[in-house]
């Protein structure tokens, strides 16, 4: 059916490319320019409105050029208008849709609900049930600030209407946009403003902003478009100031385009105390102090900051439009081989396909973030991340990672008051590692060595031991803190192998009721000068959790308890190799001595019947 279905839409292409070629007046593309193509059987709507007019043509476009059109035919079996739309075009390409009116000879002033990812060999719809292309009309409507200057009182809009995604919106008195909205177009008139708030989004097709002035998007508002060039704008970001003391440093990034002066970002150079460093692996003192002399501040890049006093940094001109991915330095001959210092070079929260560090919210260190945990970047945000070769680049997306498979943190810090504190991840994502980056000689040093380099975020396996190393910046009483997120766990001890304390942390978890988001905190004490190797994790996590998978079993005194195992059950115990080196049946199942039996991780399986329960147990 595909097959009749794509022949059919090509011979209508064919015609309808001919008569595009010729007139030259419209849309017009070279159907063999790509080697691949999709197929629409289609119908049009226009606000809701099946149209019946085989004077309609639509077009497919990509960064507006045509990958093919077809104007609608009328079929007298269905009593319909189709559109038999051929595409053509490369993997991942994002096609959206016009149409042509050859009533008027003019492009309708219409915009399409839909986009299309480009995959080859695509098809989509029948005959008896086709694809749909919804398109609206543009609708006008005016911010005229009747009663005050908030968007979310319908009083304040020409006609006392909420715009909607189908509107140009005309911005002609200031403007507080104090809810999430979307609109198709906006347009800011001369000596007015709009301000995207705090903790809310403007998603908006295009904009017509030609004064920084005209736009200004708040400290944890986002401004979302597709389009931004040639508009301009003032992105701020709230920068804490460190007062007398050393801390609140921050990663700061520009979204702005090509090269911007420190200088003319508004409240950053402050006479009474600023520092401005950029990072640089391939100098010997990798951090080069601005200050004193002009730095140019390029989307995509990173800086670090820090102001004597509260300030509001204003990034204020045109905004990027062209840096996505950020390629990575990466010198092999130096120390800092690899680390970068980026920034997230958008107007709107992303997520980074890699893990990376961020500073913490005293400025004083820096915490490792899994790749996995989904963790946004919002604007005007630098982080550090490091790279393993060279022709690598770190990805920003607007879209969370999906599917992560969890991981255990550690928190270390000293119980003394206002002391700084270290982080270390055991992720059992494939793609999240990273390398330990120490930002500041001073606070507490925790890290998982492998391969002789100390890590911050290490990929493990289901089950295993991990050492974790740690080192105090003095003498004093330190605490670890577990948390364990997205998973389900059969055991989980830390074992600090200087007093030889064993804590099984699932058991304070069940203890406390707290949940494994929370599994509570080793005190201990420490010197600066004790051996770094100072705790093992062990560990293993469960399968899925189901009602047939709940854990049926614990060790107690050298021996394997069964809680609730049936007289006609048999119990198979398999070591990592797959061997069984335990089976038993009937009451031999209810307590199985470990003596004998190697450390290690076991699989427990309660075979009843059809039934098969299954349980990892770790034996020591």
């Amino acid at each position: 059916m595909k097959r009749v279905i794509r022949l059919l839409a090509m011979a209508l292409l064919l015609s309808a490319s001919t008569l595009s070629f010729a007139d030259g007046e419209h849309w017009t593309w070279n159907p063999n320019q790509y080697a691949f193509n999709s197929t629409f059987v289609a119908v049009i709507n226009i606000d809701g409105e099946e149209q019946r007019s085989d004077q309609l043509e639509i077009g497919a476009f990509c960064d507006g050029e045509c990958r093919g059109s077809v104007i609608c035919v009328y079929e007298e079996r269905k009593d319909r208008y189709f559109a038999y739309l051929d595409i053509n075009g490369e993997s991942g390409m994002v096609m959206n849709f016009r149409l042509w009116d050859h009533a008027t000879d003019s492009e309708l002033g219409v915009i399409c609900g839909v986009t299309y990812t480009f995959e080859p060999n695509d098809a989509f719809g029948l005959p008896r049930e086709p694809y749909v292309f919804p398109f609206n009309h543009l609708g006008q409507t005016e911010f005229n600030g009747t009663v005050n200057m908030l968007w979310s009182l319908p009083e304040n809009w020409e006609g006392n209407a909420m715009p909607d995604a189908y509107d140009i919106v005309t911005i002609n008195s200031p403007c507080q946009l104090d809810q999430d909205a979307e609109v198709y177009q906006l347009v800011v008139n001369d000596g007015q403003s709009l301000t995207v708030m705090d903790g809310y989004t403007l998603t908006v097709n295009s904009i017509v902003s030609d004064a920084a002035t005209k736009l200004i998007v708040a400290d944890g508002g986002q401004l979302v478009c597709d389009n931004l060039e040639g508009v301009f704008a003032t992105i701020q970001k709230f920068v804490e100031g460190y007062g007398e003391g050393t801390d609140k440093w921050c990663f700061i990034a520009s979204p702005l385009v090509g090269g911007t002066s420190h200088t003319s970002i508004d409240n950053l150079v402050n006479e009474e105390g600023y520092d401005l460093y950029a990072f640089d692996q391939t100098q010997e003192l990798e951090w080069r102090n601005f200050k004193d002399h002009d730095l140019t501040l390029n989307p995509g890049e990173g800086y670090l900051y820090a102001n004597s006093a509260d300030a509001v940094l204003g990034f204020a001109g045109e905004l990027n439009s062209s840096v996505g991915n950020v390629a990575l330095n990466y010198g092999s001959a130096y120390s800092q081989a690899g680390w970068n210092l980026v920034g997230n070079p958008f107007t709107y929260n992303v997520y980074a396909d890699r893990s990376y560090y961020v500073l913490n919210d005293d400025g004083t260190v820096v915490d490792p973030i899994a790749a996995s945990e989904a963790n946004a970047i919002t604007p005007c945000t630098g982080i550090l991340v490091k790279a393993s070769s060279s022709s690598e680049e770190v990805g920003f997306s607007p879209t969370a990672p999906t599917g992560r498979l969890g991981n255990i943190k550690l928190l270390v810090s000293s119980v003394e008051r206002g002391a700084s504190s270290d982080c270390a991840i055991v992720s059992f994502d494939p793609d999240d590692a990273l390398a330990k980056f120490v930002f500041q000689s001073n606070g507490p040093r925790l890290s998982i060595p492998q391969h002789g380099n100390d890590y911050a975020i290490v990929v493990a396996d289901e089950q295993g031991e991990l050492p974790v190393n740690f080192k105090a910046d003095h003498n004093s009483t330190y605490s670890i803190s577990v948390s364990a997120s997205h998973l389900d766990m059969d055991y989980l001890h830390l074992i600090d192998n200087l007093t030889g304390n064993d804590v099984d942390l699932l058991s304070r978890c069940k203890e406390g009721g707290e949940g494994l988001n929370d599994l509570g905190t080793y005190t201990f004490e420490a010197k600066t000068s004790d051996y770094a190797s100072r705790f093992r994790l062990v560990f293993s996590v469960s399968g899925d959790a189901n009602d047939d998978n709940d854990a049926f079993a614990y060790i107690s005194n050298g021996q394997i308890v069964i809680t609730d195992a049936k007289v006609s059950a048999t119990l198979q115990i398999v070591d990592v190799t797959g061997r069984i080196v335990v089976s038993c049946k009937g009451d031999a199942i209810n307590h199985v001595s470990t003596s004998g039996m190697a450390s290690g991780v076991y699989v427990l399986r309660l075979v009843d019947g059809d039934n098969v329960r299954v349980q990892k147990i770790m034996v020591r």
